[in-house]
């Protein structure tokens, strides 16, 4: 699944911070298209982002609000949220200044209508990359494909629930219970300037 190197024969660059729909994008963009593309994906390294827009290449940049995507990596990966905080703020302040060379594609547009950021990457790229036809049979089928690709890549089944790229009951009720830790007087700051950056990034 995974697809990262710093190569200039990608068809298409689609990254972003961990857990902000990277998998269900990819996923859906390569079912979409009716010959192989070549993505460049899952490197969550913001240096990549770079790489693609310097070099002219399609870009689109996945972006979820702050407390969603740190929360869910922080359980993902196992670390400390403020960690998890940092990395998102360094993720995305490093991105900032290409923005002009990215397709921006928040998370809530990229669960609803995915056909609308493909359609923004073959207007500002001038590419013709078929769209995504986003209904429940064709996202049921994205998301049995998803959770096949993890099975094989993962056996153990509380890894798998705790890895699993799609919503689960477990993690809501983990994600409610580490809610608390981003809202202490210590990291108030940072957490303004995750905000901050997320409303600068989707409206620019």
């Amino acid at each position: 699944m995974i697809n990262f190197s710093f190569s200039k024969d990608y068809d298409i660059i689609i990254d972003g911070f961990p857990r902000s729909a990277n998998t269900f994008s990819v996923c859906a963009f390569e079912e979409a298209q009716i010959k192989q593309v070549d993505v460049g994906h899952h490197s969550h390294d913001p240096n990549f982002i770079i790489f693609g827009v310097q070099n002219h290449m399609p870009v689109m940049l996945l972006i979820r609000r702050p407390e969603d995507a740190i929360l869910s990596f922080a359980i993902y990966a196992n670390i400390p949220v403020e960690r998890a905080l940092d990395m998102y703020i360094d993720f995305y302040s490093t991105v900032k200044p290409h923005l002009s060379g990215c397709v921006v594609a928040p998370f809530e547009t990229v669960t609803t209508d995915f056909g609308e950021c493909i359609d923004l990457v073959n207007k500002k790229f001038n590419t013709g990359f078929m769209t995504f036809n986003h209904t429940k049979e064709n996202t049921d089928r994205i998301f049995h494909i998803m959770d096949q690709q993890m099975e094989i890549l993962e056996t153990d089944h509380q890894l798998i629930e705790q890895k699993r790229p799609m919503p689960t009951q477990s993690r809501s009720k983990l994600k409610e219970s580490l809610s608390s830790e981003l809202h202490t007087p210590q990291l108030e700051e940072k957490m303004k300037l995750a905000n901050q950056l997320y409303e600068e990034i989707i409206t620019s």
